[in-house]
C-alpha cells in the first residue's frame, strides 16, 4: 500500500490512482455493479489501494448490498472528477506509444 512511499509519491500514485479510477468507474454503465475486482482488472491497481484511494475520495457509502461491505456512489465520484478537473473521455497515458519487441533469448537458452 502507500507505507513504503515518500510523502510526494504517495500524492502523485493517489493522484493517478483517483483520476484512474474514476474513469473507469464512470466509464460502466449506470446500472452496472463494478466490484473491486472489475476495477482491478480494468486499472491493473491492486485491490488494497483502490480501497485506500476510493476512502480517500470519500466515495465509499458504507452498507449492505449485495452482499458488500461498502458500495461506491457514483454521483459522488462524478462530483469529485469535476472538483479535480479529471478529463473522463481520455487516459493520460497513450497506448500507441507503447512499442512491443520480441524478447530476446538469453546466451544459456541457446
Amino acid at each position: 500500500m502507500f507505507a513504503a512511499l515518500s510523502d510526494l509519491g504517495h500524492l502523485a500514485y493517489e493522484h493517478y490512482w483517483s483520476a484512474t479510477l474514476a474513469r473507469a468507474i464512470l466509464s460502466c454503465p449506470s446500472k452496472k455493479t463494478v466490484t473491486v475486482l472489475d476495477l482491478r482488472e480494468k486499472t491493473y491497481i491492486v485491490p488494497d489501494d483502490i480501497i485506500a484511494t476510493l476512502q480517500a475520495m470519500d466515495v465509499l457509502e458504507h452498507r449492505k448490498k449485495g452482499g458488500a461491505e461498502a458500495v461506491i456512489n457514483k454521483a459522488k465520484v462524478r462530483v469529485w472528477a469535476e472538483n479535480h478537473k479529471v478529463n473522463l473521455k481520455s487516459s493520460p497515458v497513450d497506448p500507441e506509444a507503447f512499442v512491443l519487441r520480441e524478447s530476446s533469448r538469453s546466451v544459456s537458452e541457446e
